[in-house]
């Protein structure tokens, strides 16, 4: 008998969500928000893609191909690689060609890299040429100099710890390394306004970790609250000014999962009208190398970050260690980095362990310092059919 009365009344809680909610409807976990939250916290992290076998050879015999088109000769080129567990980073230095400007390099690498999807940057910084490709996940660094190489100079760097509001002993211990980060707040989270209001409180950066759908959904789970693709305009509205009013203080969006939704240039073009009314930016955290949010950004004329680099994405203590290490190395390589942490316990041990260097070797700052609305993108012209020419024999060293 008493079964059967439970029974009823799980039935009867299931059709009421069904009837309320308009497809999708949020996962019935936010009915935790009713009281404390003392389950264990959710995983939500989204998988990267490894690179196709292959790829960066293909990719790397491009850039030749393209520097050489500009008149950098293969052979004057110093190209550095290094790996880890998700990432192929190769550094490209060598003699700068009288006359070449930003603009034609830039050109020659995209068309280059077109048939990957990359993103291209190329900026000129103390008399050199410095910009970088991304493709999945391999990743250029092209440094072009008259005469020797000089020294790198010291960049701009944005730490963004993600997931937070779940726990407040974590946001606790991240605002208690005295470095300048940025919280990432989950806005249906338990305790997002009371991290939110810790980390104002330390004069520290808040962002809204906004959940999004990802590829593989339903098998991944965004959590809580998360924009959907089977969502109207009027909907995702509604849904994000929830989000923003639940981070009190936020300076702007950032998505959590989000492969599928990033990808979507309608989905994301309501997204960041929202946004833009709001005065907040959008940081970008790739979690698809096909994301069309720098393309929106551009058209909505929205303020736009992205992230360059996962720290603890393979959560191992060595992994953690090393990525932070490799971040050291970036900002003195590049003008600016966005680098993207989660609370987990080994990381922020990784971060107390070297937050006396990370702050004496970076210029650590907010992601809003690094926040631009983008250049418009440039149309490029169809490549030939047909075979690629290798121009370029073996670019990797033995």
């Amino acid at each position: 008998m008493g079964l059967g009365v439970v029974a009823a009344a799980v039935a009867a809680a299931v059709w009421v969500l069904r009837y309320w909610c308009s497809p999708p409807c949020p996962a019935p976990t936010t009915l935790f928000l009713a009281g404390a939250y003392r389950g264990k916290v959710p995983t939500f992290e989204e998988p990267l893609s490894p690179t196709p076998a292959g790829t960066t050879h293909r990719l790397t015999e491009a850039m030749f191909k393209a520097l050489k088109g500009v008149g950098v000769e293969g052979a004057s080129v110093h190209l550095m690689v290094r790996s880890d567990a998700t990432v192929e980073h190769i550094t490209m230095s060598g003699p700068l060609p009288p006359g070449l400007t930003p603009q034609r390099l830039r050109k020659a690498l995209e068309e280059a890299s077109t048939p990957w999807g990359a993103q291209v940057e190329v900026m000129l910084q103390d008399q050199r040429l410095v910009g970088w490709v991304r493709a999945g996940s391999v990743e250029y660094e092209i440094n072009l100099a008259p005469g020797p190489v000089p020294g790198p100079s010291r960049g701009k760097v944005a730490l963004v710890v993600d997931d937070l509001g779940y726990r407040l002993k974590p946001a606790r211990e991240l605002v208690a390394l005295g470095i300048r980060i940025t919280l990432s707040v989950l806005p249906w989270a338990p305790h997002a306004r009371e991290v939110a209001a810790m980390a104002k409180a330390a004069g520290l950066e808040v962002l809204v970790h906004l959940p999004m759908q990802p590829r593989a959904y339903p098998r991944l789970n965004p959590g809580p609250g998360a924009l959907m693709l089977g969502m109207s305009p009027a909907q995702i509205t509604k849904l994000t000014m929830e989000a923003i009013a639940r981070v009190p203080g936020a300076v702007g969006v950032n998505n959590h999962m989000g492969s599928a939704f990033t990808e979507n240039p309608a989905a994301m073009a309501t997204l960041l009208e929202v946004l833009k009314r709001k005065g907040l930016f959008f940081l970008d955290s790739l979690t698809s190398p096909r994301s069309c949010a720098r393309k929106v950004a551009a058209r909505v004329g929205l303020r736009f970050a992205s992230r360059w680099l996962f720290i603890d994405h393979d959560p191992s203590p060595g992994a953690i260690r090393a990525q932070l290490k490799r971040l050291l190395r970036l900002g003195r390589l590049r003008a600016a980095v966005v680098a993207i942490a989660h609370p987990y316990p080994q990381t922020i041990a990784a971060l107390k362990e070297l937050a006396p260097r990370l702050k004496a070797t970076l210029n650590l700052v907010g992601v809003a310092a690094l926040a631009r609305v983008p250049a418009p993108p440039r149309a490029l012209a169809r490549r030939p059919s047909g075979p690629r020419p290798s121009s370029h024999p073996s670019p990797h060293p033995p």
